[in-house]
């Protein structure tokens, strides 16, 4: 299956473009596109580490964990299936978004 990496981090997809070009550019960086969802980190967000995850239909704030600790889902807005796809697909890509969130956000 396809994704991309995008925006928040440098990746062929941003052409080296840094964190601080699209600062000021979007509040909501796309980090990862897979499966119709899209996983974002807001600039101006706050810890714990964690994503929105979206999709038509849904939208699922998950907590990041840590190298000792999985992912778990914090919020649920929509279907219970869509979270449960999420979840698994923040899970497969934990180590990524850690990394994008500590680019954002500095350590959680």
């Amino acid at each position: 299956m396809k994704y991309t990496i995008a925006t928040a981090i440098d990746s062929p997809v941003t052409k080296g473009y840094s964190i601080r070009a699209t600062r000021s550019l979007k509040r909501m960086p796309t980090i990862l596109r897979k499966n119709g969802f899209r996983v974002v980190i807001y600039f101006d967000d706050h810890l714990p580490a964690h994503v929105h995850v979206m999709n038509a239909d849904s939208e699922v704030k998950i907590d990041l964990g840590s190298s000792a600790n999985p992912p778990q889902i914090i919020q649920l807005n929509g279907k219970r299936g869509d979270a449960v796809k999420a979840l698994e697909l923040v899970t497969a890509h934990q180590n990524e978004l850690l990394e994008a969130w500590r680019q954002i956000h500095g350590e959680p």
